[in-house]
């Protein structure tokens, strides 16, 4: 009868359990009283925590002391529950009173325990400051927690702090502790001092786990250290995951680290044969071939992936096309941009820039005419009054439209400082040649109009000043 009677609590426990995820607290309560028997100290912990995930504090409190006026068994562990239910509801004051009213004995430092998950910073410290007044030792667990509070404020200075007063109290920091610590340090991007801690826990004979490595090399990745990183990933011996690979092949593909990139590429090879993630490692070897200006690196590896018949997204033709124009190879841009549209892709405003800054780098500015017609739909035609008109007047001719295109193209191909004031400029010199160009073509003077353009487009490769009418 005993055994079927605990079966029946651990059972409805569970069910407790499952009532607190769903933050359904008033079902387990309700499950609470429909009981026969008394509660075990598992059944009532659950329901304790059922309230508490529901934010009920009012009756946290109330539920505790009827269970202490039942005698109904408690814990440390019971006590810290509520006292968490209260620290989240900015109840301070009855937490307060509530761990004050425990009796020390060897376990009450886990009630305290509890109630650090809820508190923020400056709260944590008060609470472990109550722990040694009432002669409660802080333990292992404590420190963890209010470590992790530092990490959740960015507070790194402090979570190195706790870490030395963990050791002048002769507890030795394990892995949460430094996990912790060392996320502090990445999110105040201060990656020197999470190289210093993860060397020091080396040097306790801790082996770093995934959490700990992925929480360093974030620290080496807002610091953009990509080498660090990548020595740090080779010497841990933990087998990386998808978002570490990720994260660390597009931080060196960013900056132009070409050579270590097609090193991980290789290990990524071996390592797995997802589709998914061999498309990562292509996208990121093209964009660190391409900032690095090794275009018929960028140019092999984008034909392996049509081979592997691996999906190639715009940002990888961007790149490739980046890395053709830097170089003025203006035919290969100009291929590439063939080569978008084969595939059924449809390429955007980057893609035509890049491809008439490549264009106009190489003294072909002209190249850009056949692009022209399908650009009208684009972002261009809007910044090129095609539908409005200028000044309520009709819209551009299709020559006029292409003499402002390739214009506008070869501003927007220019530097981020230079653009905005450039734009500007085209925006008033234009008005008053739109106009002049307008009257020429309803006069059928388009040919010599057409050499105009063409005459105006560059003197040797290089913008030259454009004059109203």
């Amino acid at each position: 009868m005993v055994w079927k009677q605990a079966f029946r609590l651990r059972a409805a426990a569970a069910r407790v359990g499952q009532f607190g995820q769903a933050k359904k607290w008033q079902h387990a309560v309700a499950l609470l009283h429909a009981l026969k028997v008394p509660p075990d100290l598992r059944f009532l912990g659950a329901v304790l925590v059922a309230v508490e995930r529901g934010s009920a504090w009012q009756y946290a409190a109330e539920l505790l002391a009827e269970s202490v006026r039942r005698r109904w068994e408690l814990d440390a562990v019971a006590y810290g529950t509520v006292a968490l239910s209260l620290e989240r509801s900015s109840q301070r004051r009855f937490s307060t009173q509530l761990l004050q009213s425990l009796a020390v004995t060897d376990a009450t430092h886990k009630a305290f325990n509890v109630a650090l998950l809820g508190a923020a910073l400056q709260r944590g410290r008060e609470l472990m400051l109550l722990m040694q007044r009432q002669r409660v030792a802080p333990d292992i667990v404590s420190y963890n927690s209010l470590i992790n509070i530092c990490d959740r404020e960015h507070q790194w200075s402090q979570s190195l702090q706790l870490l030395a007063l963990m050791r002048r109290r002769y507890l030795a920091p394990n892995l949460v502790s430094f996990g912790s610590a060392i996320s502090a340090c990445a999110k105040g991007a201060q990656w020197p001092r999470s190289l210093i801690l993860m060397e020091q826990l080396r040097r306790q004979c801790l082996q770093p786990n995934f959490v700990v490595l992925s929480a360093c090399m974030d620290a080496c990745a807002s610091g953009r250290q990509w080498i660090h990183a990548l020595r740090l990933m080779q010497s841990s011996g933990v087998s990386p995951n998808l978002a570490m690979f990720n994260t660390l092949l597009h931080g060196l593909a960013a900056n132009s680290q070409w050579l270590q990139v097609l090193e991980m590429f290789k290990l990524l090879q071996v390592q797995s044969g997802d589709d998914g993630v061999l498309q990562v490692a292509y996208c990121a070897v093209l964009v660190a071939c391409a900032t690095s200006t090794q275009w018929s690196q960028a140019l092999n590896f984008l034909q392996r992936m049509r081979l592997a018949s691996l999906p190639i997204q715009l940002p990888a033709w961007h790149a490739v096309q980046s890395s053709l124009a830097s170089t003025w190879r203006w035919q290969q841009a100009l291929q590439i941009l063939t080569e978008i549209k084969a595939d059924e892709v449809q390429p955007d405003v980057v893609n035509y820039l890049t491809v008439a800054d490549a264009c106009t780098r190489g003294g072909q500015p002209e190249r850009m005419f056949p692009q022209l017609p399908a650009m009208r739909g684009q972002v261009l035609s809007t910044l090129l009054w095609r539908r409005k008109g200028i000044g309520g007047e009709e819209p551009p001719s299709d020559i006029a439209f292409s003499g402002l295109a390739v214009e506008l193209l070869r501003v927007m191909s220019s530097g981020p400082d230079q653009r905005k004031g450039s734009l500007q400029r085209l925006h008033d010199s234009k008005q008053a040649e739109v106009r002049y160009w307008s009257c020429l073509s309803r006069a059928g003077s388009s040919k010599g109009w057409a050499d105009h353009i063409l005459g105006s487009f560059t003197t040797q490769g290089n913008p030259v000043a454009v004059h109203d009418k």
